[in-house]
């Protein structure tokens, strides 16, 4: 018998097809690997397997000798079994008949319609005879006004298909929105709204400033949310800026501390690492890392160069890193051999607060605690210890497994810390740990006083506390290090 011709090769497929997506569909499948025989190369990679033809024999099969049929032994006749007479079809009733039947059944449905119509009539559990148009009690209403789903002021996780629940609602950054349409969007989603003011800059007359509970937070309907607004009453102010200048090819550590005016002005203060600046913009610090004799220290400055005196006599290791209280009147700082510490910028009131190895610090606006990079041979994290070394515990950052966050920023409302991560990603998290948002790429982020983030990407940034339209600041040199910010006087 001679076996079945190969089955015919298939085409190959357009690219970009619909079919076979070509290579520069982003719905790429990841087909099996093919070894041996069965690879083929294509396009798409090695997808077809290739089905090597039936053989062909080159010789006929040898033919098998005659053998003589085999003598069946003698059988007795069958025997006929005898089959029962066929049974007669059934007898149908004549089609008069069955026609008086169907009408008899249908004059009985037709009195039950009549009987139910009738009762509902009377009963009109749907209001006709009120007028108007009907509507189950479970149905969806036609109105295209949602009854659940997201709102402006947030974003709503109650109710199911339909249902006219109240839902509980999760709060945006509300910062920097016209305080009456929050408060319109909060009230219409069933929040009680409190409304304080705050002294504010004249820029942020009628907006909102803060709310109490922040951002991310889940609110209930019947429940409360305090909306700050800004008063205008604060006469408008600028902003000074401090950072280090780093050039190419120059060392990080040992750079040009520069302090810039709001016009654009720069001086240079210093040279060392790690600056700082007061929020009311009177006093800057920094690491003057110019003396390998007695190490690194750290210093405070005037913002023109003025007044320079240096806090720390650090004899056993070196300042690392330092962060200047908002109020201007204590350094934190780690010891390189290991050690956070908190001390006033007059050299008193010295205080070992987490007997850990740290880098980078910043302090919460309150003064109360102080955020930092914990360095172990395992992990990388950020800690928070208060000021007065009595509470010390882990950040959950929500990184990966190997991640490692750096250069953390605590804003000005107390509500984020911003951070970096090694792979060149920015991240808000709550103080407590409970939220947090990857912003996009960027690296050592920092707040401007009125709330605003900054951050490296090239060319500093300047962006929404969200991390949303961004701009270019002109006039500030690139350095791997974040802009620190306080008010011009």
């Amino acid at each position: 018998m001679t076996p079945p011709p190969p089955p015919p090769a298939p085409a190959d497929p357009p690219a970009g097809g619909p079919e076979h997506p070509g290579p520069e569909s982003d719905d790429v499948l990841d087909a099996p690997t093919l070894t041996g025989d069965a690879a083929e190369t294509s396009p798409w990679g090695p997808t077809v397997e290739t089905v090597a033809p039936w053989p062909v024999p080159t010789t006929a099969p040898p033919t098998a000798p005659p053998t003589a049929p085999p003598t069946a032994p003698p059988t007795a006749q069958p025997v006929v079994p005898r089959m029962p007479p066929p049974v007669p079809p059934p007898v149908l009733p004549p089609p008069a008949r069955r026609r008086r039947a169907g009408a008899t059944v249908a004059a009985a449905v037709a009195v039950l319609v009549v009987a139910i119509g009738a009762a509902l009539l009377v009963a009109d559990p749907w209001g006709w005879r009120a007028g108007g148009e009907p509507a189950a009690a479970d149905a969806p209403s036609s109105d295209p006004t949602p009854t659940d789903g997201p709102s402006p002021a947030g974003t709503g996780t109650g109710g199911t298909g339909g249902t006219t629940t109240p839902t509980s609602l999760t709060l945006d950054d509300l910062r920097g929105r016209d305080a009456v349409e929050v408060a319109g969007e909060l009230d219409a989603a069933g929040v009680e709204v409190v409304t304080v003011t705050r002294p504010s800059a004249a820029a942020r007359a009628g907006r909102v400033v803060a709310t109490r509970p922040g951002p991310g937070s889940t609110v209930a309907p019947g429940e409360s949310v305090t909306v700050v607004v800004g008063d205008g009453s604060v006469p408008e102010v600028r902003d000074l800026t401090v950072h280090k200048q780093v050039g190419p090819g120059d060392p990080v550590n040992v750079a040009p501390i520069v302090v810039v005016d709001p016009d654009g002005r720069q001086r240079r203060v210093g040279t060392g690492d790690s600056p700082d600046i007061s929020a009311d913009g009177r006093l800057v610090a920094y690491v003057d890392t110019t003396r390998a004799d007695r190490g690194s220290q750290a210093v405070v400055v005037r913002p023109d160069g003025t007044g320079r005196r240096q806090v720390t006599d650090v004899t056993v290791g070196s300042v690392a890193a330092l962060a200047l209280s908002p109020d201007g009147s204590r350094i934190a700082y780690s010891n390189n051999t290991g050690g956070v510490f908190v001390v006033g910028v007059d050299g008193t009131a010295k205080r070992l607060v987490a007997d850990v190895d740290a880098f980078e610090l910043d302090w919460s606006p309150d003064g109360r605690y102080v955020v930092f990079r914990r360095y172990d041979t395992a992990a990388q994290q950020l800690w928070l210890v208060s000021a007065d070394g009595r509470d010390l515990r882990p950040l959950r950052t929500h990184l990966p497994a190997g991640a490692t966050p750096a250069f953390p920023a605590w804003s000005p409302d107390g509500e984020w810390i911003a951070y970096a991560d090694f792979d060149g990603g920015l991240h808000l998290v709550h103080p407590d740990g409970t939220v947090h948002r990857r912003l996009g790429p960027g690296a050592y982020p920092s707040w401007t006083p009125d709330g605003d983030l900054t951050y490296l990407y090239g060319s500093y940034y300047r962006a929404g506390p969200d991390g949303r339209d961004p701009q270019v600041l002109p006039g500030l040199t690139a350095s791997p290090a974040p802009l620190q910010w306080g008010r011009a006087r």
